[in-house]
């Protein structure tokens, strides 16, 4: 059994030194957290605007679709405001509205024989991010349209 003046003398609790080792710890697992919050939002605005390009082309596919392969010709893809005639089975459009983070986004539509009684078309968007450091992006989408 210990004596009790011995047990009096004895102090609980940390010392100065354990106590700034903890908070010095502590400091530098909340900067190594904080760092990572940026790189986390980019990355979820990055997938948000390719999100909204793939549902942009897939959208332009749909209507081609619908139009069908007989009328796949610039009197039609015009009328149906899809896009305007570039060159040659080749037709453009601009993104105006309802892209939140996008400054400037134009697409392009190209549309080829695959086979006799099929068309390649080719639907590619290039867009820059709102921002200071703006990365060009690019997405692409290929679908055929068949005569049926």
């Amino acid at each position: 059994m210990i004596p009790q003046s011995v047990r009096r003398g004895r102090r609980q609790g940390f010392t100065l030194i354990e106590v700034m080792f903890g908070v010095v710890l502590a400091g530098m697992a909340v900067s190594m957290v904080a760092t990572l919050i940026p790189l986390a939002t980019k990355g979820q605005n990055a997938s948000r605007e390719y999100l909204q390009m793939t549902d942009v082309a897939q959208s332009k596919l749909d209507r081609l679709k619908d139009l069908g392969y007989g009328r796949l010709d610039e009197d039609e893809i015009v009328d149906a405001g899809i896009g305007t005639k570039e060159s040659e089975d080749t037709y453009r459009f601009v993104l105006v509205g309802g892209v939140d983070s996008v400054t400037s986004a134009t697409g392009r539509i190209t549309i080829s024989d695959f086979d006799a009684d099929i068309k390649r078309v080719v639907i590619s968007i290039d867009w820059k991010s709102a921002g200071a450091t703006a990365t060009p992006r690019t997405y692409e989408l290929q679908g055929l349209i068949a005569r049926q």
